[in-house]
């Protein structure tokens, strides 16, 4: 298992920080920044299945797969956020290729690009491989399409795709925007220069029909003084969850009560309720024992915290680990 840790300026011929072949590491909780590599700026897997979650990539550059390359096997990723990275040909952030069939789950793609102006300035899939791309945001990368699959076996659903350079869905994936929940609008990140990828209130993604949260952060914008890393506040309300990941159990902070009528409870990617914590007003804690309504432990996974008081909605992503 490789858990958290920051790799920066990383070099190597195949995956700058991670390159596994016919294994199936566990990455979690990373920092990718800065490294280069042919074949994957970061992460370079070979008929291999990692399992990649809560991790983040900038400035990544590999001749292709700017962040990650997958050349075979069963691999995901999840929950993870990829920035600024590029490729001298396709997949500025991610390759797929040689029959791979990869998973990316809740991810959010931004400002990638394909230095030569090949397709897939996030995403590319060729080569008989495919990409099962679920509640992920795709939006302001390019040059490049935002995700482009040569041979149409990639399947995509939840999704939002929009304000790429050299178009959003187009080739093979013309087809499925408005269906399984599909759209292009713009996802109002709070502040993307500042590296904020959370979602203001009316973002399109915060709560999107049938899907639920889209894109690797939740609601709640982060106020870069005078706040710790990771810390979403509301006025003057902090709203954090710790430890996370966490395997028994977490515990929401509140720095004060969110006033009267405030809730807590627990989501799956989807939107579904998995717990009621109850009223939030008065409680500066509240415990998560990673447990549903009927009161059986859940699946090892990605969860949201959804904290609401009044007419207003925050969420915190979580992941609970076995």
């Amino acid at each position: 298992m490789v858990e958290g840790l920051t790799i920066k300026r990383a070099s190597n011929i195949q995956g700058s920080a991670i390159f596994c072949e016919g294994t199936g590491p566990i990455i979690r909780d990373c920092f990718f920044l800065n490294g280069l590599s042919s074949g994957g700026g970061a992460i370079s897997s070979s008929s291999g299945s990692p399992q990649i979650s809560d991790c983040r990539f900038e400035n990544n550059v590999g001749a292709i797969g700017g962040a990650i390359f997958f050349q075979g096997g069963t691999p995901s990723v999840a929950g993870c956020i990829f920035a600024d990275n590029s490729a001298t040909s396709g997949g500025g952030a991610v390759t797929v290729t040689d029959f791979s069939t990869a998973v990316i789950l809740s991810c959010t793609f931004y400002g990638n690009e394909t230095v030569l102006g090949f397709p897939g300035s996030t995403i590319w899939v060729d080569n008989g491989a495919a990409a099962q791309v679920e509640n992920c945001i795709i939006a302001f990368n390019g040059p490049g399409a935002g995700f482009w699959d040569d041979q149409g076996f990639s399947s995509v659903s939840c999704t939002d795709i929009y304000g790429n350079a050299d178009g959003d869905w187009v080739g093979n994936l013309a087809d499925d925007l408005g269906v399984n929940g599909n759209f292009s609008l713009d996802p109002l990140f709070c502040n993307p220069p500042g590296n904020d990828f959370g979602l203001r209130l009316l973002s399109p993604c915060a709560d999107a029909s049938g899907c639920g949260l889209v894109g690797a952060e939740g609601t709640g914008c982060v106020i870069p003084t005078d706040v710790g890393i990771g810390e979403t506040v509301f006025g003057n309300l902090q709203f954090t969850a710790s430890p996370n990941p966490f395997q028994e159990s977490t515990t929401i902070h509140l720095t004060r009560s969110p006033g009267s009528g405030a809730t807590l409870s627990v989501h799956d990617v989807t939107g579904r309720l998995v717990r009621a914590l109850g009223p939030a007003d008065g409680q500066n804690a509240v415990i998560w024992n990673g447990r549903n309504e009927a009161g059986k432990r859940v699946s090892a996974g990605v969860y949201f915290v959804r904290l609401q008081a009044g007419e207003s909605v925050y969420t915190r992503r979580i992941l609970f680990v076995q």
